[in-house]
Parts: C-alpha cells; sequence; structure tokens
C-alpha cells in the first residue's frame, strides 16, 4: 500500500514539476508577445509621427505660398489705392485754383 502512496505522490511531484514548467514557459511567451507589441506599437508610432510631420511640413509650404500672394495682393490693392488718392488729390488742388482764378495753365 505504501508502494502506491509513493506512487502518487511521484505522480503529483512530475505534475507539480509540469505545472510550474508550463507556468515559467507560458510567462516566457507572454513576455516575448508582450515585447513584440510593444515594438510594433513603437514601429507604428513613428511611422505616424513621420506622417504627420511631413503633412506640417507640406502644409506650411502651402500656407506660406497663400500668405505671399495675400501679401503681394495687398500691397497692389495699397499702391492702386495711394495713386487714386493722390489722382483725386491733384484734381481737387486744381479744380479750387481754377474756381480762386489761380489757374496759370
Amino acid at each position: 500500500m505504501t508502494d502506491i502512496f509513493e506512487y502518487v505522490e511521484d505522480i503529483e511531484e512530475t505534475y507539480s514539476f509540469l505545472i510550474k514548467d508550463a507556468e515559467k514557459e507560458n510567462q516566457r511567451d507572454i513576455e516575448k508577445f508582450k515585447q513584440e507589441l510593444e515594438d510594433q506599437m513603437g514601429d507604428m508610432i513613428k511611422s505616424k509621427q513621420e506622417f504627420l510631420s511631413l503633412r506640417t511640413r507640406v502644409l506650411s509650404k502651402i500656407i506660406e505660398k497663400k500668405l505671399n500672394t495675400f501679401e503681394m495682393k495687398t500691397n497692389k490693392v495699397l499702391e492702386d489705392i495711394q495713386n487714386e488718392i493722390e489722382e483725386q488729390r491733384n484734381t481737387i488742388i486744381t479744380s479750387f485754383l481754377k474756381k480762386l482764378g489761380l489757374d496759370f495753365e
């Protein structure tokens, strides 16, 4: 009967050893899987950052070009307004001098 108990104890020890070994192996697999996921996430984040950086540079160039165009058009409009004001001023002065009889042309 003792042999049966010893045999059962041996079996229990073997199962215990196998369970602990399986737990260690599972833990290693879990750690490896976790590291693979972290690496993939890191690569994906880096890729997204590079994409966003590129898009930002492209948009910055587009905005800069449009701002330059806007500035040129604004300067042209201001120049036209100044020219028109100068013409109107000269017309008013000439008209005023004619009315006063000071037109020497």
